[in-house]
């Protein structure tokens, strides 16, 4: 350095460019993208093209903002402005018009389910990858074939169980469709074939305690009871017993991961505990609401990420990322939260209600466009709280059982991929190849 010479500060310290990809119209950035340079006015010039630039000129009065000709705009608010946690509205039924894609209003089918149980605290719904759905009413499962519309009612209890107040608590099936398990509010775990309607296996036993959940993982069965107990069986060995895993309150929700090699369980005071099954070890416990957590859901696009729902004092639907325990959004519904599925193809996540008041007691679709919640139709048909919620292994259509004493079968996302096609129209698409 030359003697005497005076080095300026420098007017900035930023040494990257770091854009704010949720302002990002990708539509719009590739418009620009391939525009015409500025001397394609010139005859000679290859882009030159008088229609195109008449039509280039219109689209930018309409696209552009003043201040906004950046390809990919930067973060310029506080974060305190586009905070995830502020609700986005108070009613379920303020679903703007705009935002609504055409979705079936009425069920496909309706089905009566008498005797079933009024209780928050059982899971008695399930849809098995042989297209056939298991509900528990009172003493009896029923296994109904989507395809055939053949129904068999199947009893497993003994003699002495029909003599008692017994009833199945909670229903589930296995990976392949093959098998289903039940439980009871005895603490009693059975796994039948529906073919044979035979019993397989009689598992264990919770001390007489209701079991409230089943989840299947290969060939082990994980339960959930109201003694605040998560238990793990292994159906190849039913005799040795089970690992207790432990929860501390009542639990009456249980989600396994699309990989398998975690589990979620919720139950009362809105507790949410996350589970790492390849060593049985819970790695985060959650406050997530201010009742009961029932609902819990997996992002089948994004494995960190889990829904969950509380109950009638809480009515909060709210999405974490499981590595951190950070909250990344929610909405407040006013109504209790029963059940969550969400879509993979159309990005979109249903969830049941239960009010006190006939009108209210809806399944409602939300667009999950940057997991925001953007509400899109509400399907009404039950006159009671729709409790129990199942999808279809092809993911097109959703059962929902309730207190009302019937079972519907919506068709919420049919298998068309026009949408799809038009998002992905853009080689600027963030989830398409670069080069």
């Amino acid at each position: 350095m030359a003697a005497g010479k005076l080095i300026s500060p420098k007017v900035s310290t930023y040494d990257r460019f770091i854009p704010y990809r949720p302002h990002l119209n990708v539509d719009v950035a590739h418009a620009r993208v391939m525009s015409p340079p500025s001397g394609a006015r010139n005859c000679q010039s290859p882009w030159y093209d008088e229609s195109l630039l008449i039509y280039s000129d219109v689209l930018g009065g309409i696209l552009d903002t003043p201040g906004h000709k950046q390809v990919l705009p930067i973060f310029q608010q506080s974060p305190e402005a586009t905070s995830p946690t502020t609700p986005l509205f108070d009613d379920p039924k303020s679903c703007s018009r705009k935002t609504r894609r055409r979705v079936a209003s009425s069920p496909k089918n309706i089905l009566d389910m008498p005797k079933i149980r009024n209780d928050f605290y059982t899971n008695v719904l399930d849809w098995g990858q042989s297209n056939k759905i298991a509900v528990a009413l009172e003493q009896t499962t029923y296994i109904w074939d989507v395809e055939s519309k053949i129904c068999k009612k199947i009893n497993v209890a003994s003699e002495e169980e029909q003599a008692s107040l017994y009833f199945v608590s909670a229903v589930c099936w296995d990976n392949e469709g093959h098998l289903v398990a039940t439980g009871d509010n005895k603490g009693h775990l059975k796994v039948f074939d529906p073919e044979t309607e035979k019993i397989i296996q009689n598992i264990g036993g919770h001390g007489k305690t209701t079991i409230s959940v089943l989840r299947w993982r290969t060939h082990e069965l994980y339960t959930g009871n109201r003694n605040g107990g998560v238990i793990q069986y292994d159906t190849r060995c039913p005799n040795l017993g089970g690992r207790r895993l432990g929860h501390g309150q009542d639990v009456c929700g249980m989600a396994m991961s699309h990989n398998s090699h975690h589990v979620v369980t919720g139950g009362n005071g809105g507790l949410v505990r996350l589970w790492d099954l390849r060593t049985h070890q819970c790695f985060r416990t959650i406050k997530a609401h201010s009742a009961c957590a029932k609902a819990l859901a997996w992002c089948p696009w994004r494995s960190s990420v889990i829904a969950t729902g509380g109950g009638a004092q809480d009515g909060y639907i709210r999405l974490w990322q499981i590595h951190t325990g950070e909250m990344i959004g929610e909405v407040s519904t006013n109504s209790q939260i029963c059940g969550l599925l969400w879509s993979q193809e159309y990005q979109e996540l249903a969830s049941s209600h239960g009010s006190v008041t006939p009108e209210n007691n809806d399944i409602v679709l939300w667009r999950m466009s940057r997991f925001q919640f953007e509400p899109q139709t509400r399907l009404q048909q039950h006159l009671a709280r729709p409790l129990h919620m199942a999808l279809s292994p092809n993911g097109t259509t959703i059962a929902s059982a309730g207190v009302d004493e019937m079972m519907c079968i919506w068709e919420c996302f049919p298998e068309n991929r026009d949408h799809l096609r038009r998002q992905s129209s853009s080689t600027l698409a963030l989830d398409q190849m670069i080069r």
